[in-house]
C-alpha cells in the first residue's frame, strides 16, 4: 500500500538537512543521521527522496521557488524594462541580505543542475530566466540593443551576487561599507548604460 504524503515530514527533513548542510557540508550529509535526528527510518527519507541527489535538488529547487515569488511580488510588470530590472535587483539584494545562509546554500553549497534538457531546467533557473524575459521584452521595444540575453544575464547575477558577498563581509573599503543601496544604484546605472538604445538613455 503507497505511503500517504506527508508535507510536514518533508518540510521537516528539509530545514534538518539544512541545518546539517550548513554546519558540517554537503558532503558530511549523512541520510542516516538526518533520519534519527527527523524521528523516521532512513527508508522512509528514501520513500520520499530517491536518493542524497535528489534531497539536495528538492532543497534547491524549493529555496529558489522562494525566492522567486518574493521578487515576483516586486515587480510591476505594468513598467517598462528598465524599471523591472531594477525591481529585480533590489528584489534579489533584499532577499540575499535577508536569507544569507539560504542564499549561499543555493548559489554556493549545493550543486548546481546539469544538463539542459531536464524537465526541471527552466524552473531550476526561474529568476535567471525571468530576467531574460525582461531583457528580451526591452530589445523588442527598441529599449535596449542587447545581443545575448543569458550572457548578460550570467554576468549580471556574478555582478550583483558579488556585492552582497562584499557588503556582508565588509570588503569595501570603508567609505562605501553600509551604503548598499548606492553602490547598486550606481552598478545598474553602469549595467544599464551599457544596452540602452541612445533615444532611451535618460530613463
Amino acid at each position: 500500500m503507497p505511503r500517504p504524503s506527508n508535507p510536514l515530514l518533508v518540510k521537516t527533513i528539509h530545514q534538518l538537512a539544512i541545518s546539517e548542510i550548513l554546519e558540517k557540508g554537503v558532503k558530511n550529509l549523512s541520510i542516516r543521521k538526518l533520519a534519527k535526528k527527523a524521528g523516521v527510518t532512513p527508508t522512509t527519507i528514501y520513500y520520499y527522496f530517491s536518493d542524497k541527489e535528489d534531497l539536495l535538488s528538492k532543497i534547491k529547487l524549493d529555496r529558489i521557488r522562494d525566492l522567486d515569488n518574493w521578487i515576483i511580488k516586486r515587480i510591476n510588470p505594468e513598467k517598462n524594462a528598465t524599471e523591472q530590472i531594477r525591481q529585480f535587483v533590489y528584489a534579489f539584494l533584499d532577499w540575499c541580505v535577508q536569507n544569507i545562509n539560504i542564499a549561499e546554500l543555493i548559489f554556493e553549497k549545493l550543486p548546481n543542475l546539469s544538463g539542459e534538457k531536464s524537465i526541471i531546467y527552466r524552473d531550476y533557473y526561474r529568476p535567471f530566466f525571468r530576467v531574460v524575459d525582461i531583457l528580451k521584452k526591452g530589445v523588442q521595444s527598441g529599449e535596449f540593443n542587447l545581443e545575448n540575453e543569458k550572457l548578460f544575464t550570467s554576468l549580471g547575477f556574478a555582478w550583483i551576487y558579488g556585492i552582497v558577498r562584499m557588503h556582508l563581509h565588509d570588503v569595501f573599503i570603508p567609505e562605501h561599507r553600509n551604503n548598499l543601496d548606492k553602490l547598486t544604484d550606481s552598478m545598474l546605472d553602469f549595467i544599464l548604460q551599457g544596452i540602452k538604445n541612445k533615444e532611451h538613455i535618460n530613463e
